[in-house]
């Protein structure tokens, strides 16, 4: 079975993580004015990169440590937060 990974590649379902629970931890990171709060978040399991997307896009003020043990699923983050790549470390 093939399916897209955060990133939006074709993979097989080893490297396959569909985000959960997105919504829910911008509301609780974010408060009542997510397009105000400032400074860095951590992702110390970065895995593809899909919880960090969406969390940079639902706060510009942002900016991201993200970490992950697999070079190869690293190169997928890549792709997927490239277009927050100023805010992402």
């Amino acid at each position: 079975m093939e399916r897209r990974n955060d990133s939006g590649a074709a993979g097989s379902d080893r490297n396959v993580h569909e985000p959960v629970l997105a919504a829910e931890t911008i509301a609780l990171l974010g408060g009542e004015r997510p397009a105000e709060l400032e400074g860095w978040i951590v992702d110390g399991t970065l895995g593809a990169g899909g919880h960090s997307a969406r969390l940079l896009a639902a706060l510009p003020h942002v900016q991201l440590l993200g970490l992950d043990q697999d070079p190869e699923i690293l190169e997928h983050a890549r792709r997927a937060l490239a277009p927050f790549e100023r805010r992402v470390r």
